[in-house]
């Protein structure tokens, strides 16, 4: 994503330093606190320098709060789908994305932008650092910009880090709608605010660590910093201190000059912009020349080094040789100060160059070739993957020069757009080249343009919705979720799953009753109506959760010495897994039925060399006085295991010395 967005990144964040100095700052994340908090950030947004997650822009335009800022962070498609909303505050937020950023959504953004971390990631002289967005949130990097662009206070709100109130996200997102915590399989709890442990996901808490962690260096660097949390039942972290919205006070200082400012700062003109995405496709263009050199180089490295010996003698050959060592300095020489960021990209094709090597100074033959061998490999399978990236960088680093010099019409523009997707960039087109004489060709060319992109823009069943609706369909999950609760005894949690699960859509309505019988089966037994219980397991019928049902059912009739009921169901749970014989035997001898629990051990055990049945099917048999067949029982476990001390005691009992 950073070669695609090359031409996109424009302005970097570092040329916001120091403009919030001072001011007070709000973190606006999709946790379920935002709700407590959303009427007092609408009353005060004219005070407050406003840092939002993108995801929660079409909940933040319901509400008419408008950020200062929209921060998106994530590479990945859905990305998209749950951040578009953002383009409705065009005209007055300013996005900030990392370099890797999702591209459909940075391309697409026809306002104010600037992007955080390295543009290309090749080391470049004369490039000053800039401002990065750490994660693994958008809130944590949200949190480390506000933090270096100045702010003094910072205000968290949404920023929960667990489920709050039962909840993963704000009401008005997807998740809430449909009750996505049910679709999380996590037993970790944290504390909240308020004192409660409240139950959290494996990626909120690490977010949580690394936020936490990262307060505290923010606070080592800046002692008069501070943080507060709005949310009472956010997580509770260290030197974040709990503040009631009623409790804030805040400086009389509105932020018209301030955001004017800032605007100013990452401001381009038309002409700035042609001129950045030419150079961004001049760089794009060098590194191809770069990674085709190295490629080629490395490839001659590869098939050079299983020459430098003789086959015959194995002697060394010092041309072949001299050769590899001319290659190895070219190939270095080429990747300079960039070995950490190629060999980062992706560490596995380096495997080979990793292996640990006794004494370097008298390596053998083979220890040679196979080093360098696979250094070249390495670099060869890197280049290969960098010349595919870049020379889509250099088509959309191209397109975008293309749209910018405005020579290119929306026709031939039009057959970009549709290659990846980005058919908002005519709207950024027709903004830049009003005085443009269109044919009426040309003219349908960018409407039709236009007209994708607004269907894109509107559509609302999408990939990350599909995403959330599998996972909280998820029946494995759910009776994950619905055993934690039966273990705790929560029957609370068990009804929410129940009438969770009553509100699937599934084409398979036999598996969905099956399951929500076995969870009113569970809630009864929690609630210890033991009959009624019973009664819903017996319903299930789906194969899986039968045996499951049947487990629980054996458990309360064996708990109410019902061994009636209790044979029964071992009869039934004998079709699931023969194992199920040892019990039933042993229920059956209970009962007084030895002649039985015999026979059933002996059709288990012609199956089965389980030594601990055929040592209760002896002590059964000698109970019964059938001496002979107890010693040949007796002689097969010691067969099996020769050590067998129950085995050896019974034997000198029915045979003494």
């Amino acid at each position: 994503e950073r070669l695609f967005n090359a031409a996109d990144n424009l302005v970097p964040l570092r040329v916001l330093n120091g403009s919030l100095n001072g001011r007070d700052a709000i973190i606006l994340g999709g946790g379920p606190t935002l709700d407590d908090s959303i009427d007092w950030i609408r009353e005060h947004q004219d005070k407050l320098v406003i840092f939002a997650a993108a995801r929660i822009a079409k909940r933040l335009a319901k509400e008419q709060i408008t950020p200062d800022f929209f921060v998106t962070v994530d590479p990945f498609d859905w990305s998209f789908d749950n951040s578009k909303s953002v383009f409705a505050f065009a005209q007055d937020s300013i996005l900030i994305h990392s370099f890797h950023a999702q591209h459909k959504l940075v391309s697409q953004w026809p306002g104010l932008s600037v992007y955080a971390g390295a543009q290309f990631g090749f080391e470049l002289p004369d490039v000053k650092p800039n401002i990065e967005t750490p994660g693994p949130t958008v809130t944590n990097a949200a949190l480390h910009v506000a933090v270096s662009l100045g702010a003094k206070r910072l205000f968290l709100s949404g920023v929960d880090f667990c489920f709050a109130r039962g909840l993963t996200h704000e009401s008005g997102s997807d998740e809430a709608k449909m009750s996505d915590a049910f679709g999380h399989k996590s037993k970790a709890k944290l504390e909240d605010n308020a004192g409660n442990m409240t139950e959290t996901g494996e990626d909120f808490y690490a977010a949580m660590q690394a936020m936490q962690a990262g307060i505290g260096h923010y606070r080592a660097a800046r002692p008069g910093i501070e943080f507060f949390s709005l949310g009472l039942h956010s997580a509770k972290m260290k030197q974040v201190s709990y503040i009631s919205c009623d409790e804030v006070v805040l400086a009389e200082t509105d932020k018209t000059e301030l955001s004017l400012n800032v605007r100013e700062k990452v401001s381009l003109t038309l002409e700035e912009k042609y001129f950045a995405a030419q150079s961004a496709l001049a760089e794009l263009k060098h590194q191809l020349k770069r990674f085709k050199k190295l490629h080629s180089l490395s490839d001659e490295g590869v098939k050079s080094s299983g020459k430098m010996y003789d086959d015959k003698t194995q002697a060394p050959k010092p041309k072949q040789m001299e050769k590899v060592k001319k290659l190895r300095k070219k190939v270095q020489n080429l990747v300079g100060n960039d070995g950490d960021m190629i060999m980062n990209y992706q560490a596995a094709f380096f495997y080979d160059s990793f292996k640990e090597v006794a004494d370097e100074q008298n390596m053998e033959k083979d220890e040679i070739v196979e080093q360098l061998t696979a250094f070249f490999s390495g670099v060869e399978k890197v280049s290969d993957h960098f010349v595919i990236a870049l020379e889509k960088g250099i088509d959309r680093a191209q397109l975008r020069v293309d749209e910018l010099g405005g020579e290119v019409m929306p026709s031939e523009l039009g057959k970009g757009w549709k290659a990846w997707h980005e058919f908002g960039r005519a709207a950024q087109w027709a903004k830049w080249h009003t005085d443009k004489a269109l044919s009426d060709e040309e003219k349908s060319a960018l409407e039709k343009s236009l007209a994708k992109f607004t269907e894109e823009y509107e559509k609302q069943d999408h990939n990350y919705l599909s995403r959330v609706k599998r996972r909280i369909s998820d029946v494995a999950i759910l009776l994950e979720r619905a055993t934690i609760a039966f273990n705790a005894k929560n029957s609370e949690e068990l009804k929410g799953i129940i009438e969770h699960s009553e509100g699937l859509d599934t084409n398979n309505e036999s598996q969905k009753n099956s399951f929500i019988f076995l969870l009113k089966g569970m809630l009864c037994q929690v609630k210890e109506e033991f009959g009624e219980a019973i009664h819903f397991y017996n319903l299930v019928e789906m194969p899986f959760l039968r045996h499951q049902a049947l487990k629980r059912a054996l458990d309360i009739c064996m708990n109410l010495e019902d061994y009636d009921e209790s044979l029964k169901t071992l009869e039934q749970l004998c079709k699931y897994s023969l194992d199920y014989m040892v019990p039933y035997a042993d229920l059956l001898a209970l009962l007084g039925q030895k002649e039985f629990a015999v026979q059933v051990l002996m059709m288990y055990t012609n199956n089965s060399e389980s030594s601990s049945a055929l040592i209760k099917l002896a002590q059964l048999l000698l109970e019964l006085n059938q001496t002979i067949e107890a010693t040949q029982i007796l002689n097969r476990v010691l067969e099996i295991e020769p050590e067998n001390k129950t085995a050896q005691h019974l034997k000198s009992v029915l045979m003494p010395s």
